[in-house]
């Protein structure tokens, strides 16, 4: 880049150089990671800049040119801290652990969508590691076109990182799941898929007392109502020699459930696990199914108290209620066993009247309200907020 430039300016008579080099990675950072390789040489002063830069993003279609290049990227990244795979289909576990073990900075590691052909237990070991992030591939069993076989792998999981603080784990279709050494773990996100959900219910407490024996120290807990099912199952086996659950340092609890096949008892039992449970947010997820079932047996939570309802519980977040007895229910729960409430959101959704209770069917906004103003409160001190669905969208 000569030409019209000052030999004062830098030392190779170009200008872009002469920035200081946080400015040259900002503009590089717009660059996908092969043009960056490329501007290398563009100036001396370039060469091993892209070495340097904090993020790089490789999207290459081709399979052999993929894996040589970032192979041969990786070599000179001996300090890499983040790492996102998409996609990625890895022959076996190891190899994923022998590159995992390369990288002795890795703090930040994104599994996402990626396979393994060869194997049912994939095993992740790192010193380093604080954020992990493992989605699997979602399989459709509904589908009846062709379907790879690492698709339908029922994959296990095995963690084992003593600096992790974050875990993510999405359409786990197994239960061979294990975390070892995770006492820093503050935040857990997990999301069974309901076709793991096959086992006896001695299988399903060895199985369940193995996770949560890594993760019980967690401050924030975000499941599905498969993990609770589960966890349901174990407090039911009172024969059972299992581990006895509990998450007593759990501060933020967000539940993500089908409101056509949610046990009730499920909620009341992770609430007794949870002694200093401060804030909960339930997402009642719709599935399309018919449900006039649940207006001929209406859904009534036991009137119980446990201990942080009683002493802790201040924020109450439920979002999608829909105008069904049995969610009104849910909300009338929270407001006569919540003694020291602080603040209860609720963000509804109305839906067709072929799906809606009656009573409060045509999207009856006052009606609704009105119904849900009567119940008694606990708390003195509640401030009772109602979100409309549309308004929703901007405070998630």
């Amino acid at each position: 880049m000569e030409g019209g430039v000052d030999d004062e300016v830098g030392g190779d008579g170009d200008r872009l150089s002469s920035l200081p080099e946080n400015i040259i990675r900002h503009i590089l950072s717009f660059l996908g990671s092969v043009d960056i390789v490329r501007a290398s040489a563009v100036s001396r002063k370039w060469r091993y800049i892209w070495v340097s830069m904090p993020y790089l993003c490789v999207d290459i279609p081709y399979r052999m040119k993929f894996n040589d290049f970032v192979g041969w990227v990786l070599m000179f990244r001996n300090r890499l801290k983040s790492l996102e795979l998409c996609s990625v289909m890895f022959m076996d576990s190891l190899s994923l652990a022998n590159f995992v073990s390369s990288c002795p900075h890795l703090e930040n590691l994104s599994l996402d969508y990626c396979s393994f052909v060869d194997d049912n237990i994939i095993e992740i070991t790192a010193a380093s590691l604080k954020d992990l992030s493992f989605i699997l591939p979602k399989v459709n069993m509904h589908f009846k076109g062709p379907v790879r076989r690492e698709q339908t792998i029922k994959f296990g999981l095995k963690v084992a990182c003593p600096n992790l603080v974050s875990l993510k784990v999405v359409n786990l279709r197994s239960h061979e799941f294990s975390f070892q050494e995770m006492n820093s773990l503050q935040n857990l996100s997990m999301d069974l898929d309901r076709h793991c959900y096959d086992l006896e219910v001695q299988q399903c407490c060895h199985a369940l007392s193995k996770m949560l024996k890594g993760v019980c120290n967690v401050k924030a807990l975000d499941v599905s109502e498969v993990f609770l099912e589960d966890l349901h199952r174990v407090h039911l086996a009172v024969d059972a020699e299992c581990f006895a659950p509990s998450f007593n340092n759990l501060k933020s609890l967000t539940l993500r459930i089908n409101n056509t096949d949610f046990n009730k008892h499920s909620l009341i039992n992770i609430l007794d696990c949870s002694p200093n449970l401060e804030a909960i947010k339930l997402f009642l997820r719709q599935t399309g199914c018919f449900r006039w079932t649940n207006h001929n047996s209406p859904w009534k939570i036991p009137n119980r108290t446990s201990s942080c309802l009683k002493y802790h519980l201040k924020i109450v977040e439920l979002f999608q209620v829909g105008d069904d007895k049995y969610e009104i229910d849910l909300v009338r729960f929270f407001l006569e066993n919540g003694h020291v409430l602080q603040k209860m959101r609720i963000s509804w959704v109305f839906r067709s009247p072929l799906f809606s209770n009656p009573v409060y069917s045509n999207g009856n906004t006052d009606e609704f309200i009105s119904e849900v103003m009567k119940f008694p409160r606990s708390s003195p001190n509640i401030a009772l907020t109602f979100v409309e669905p549309e308004k929703l969208d901007r405070m998630l």
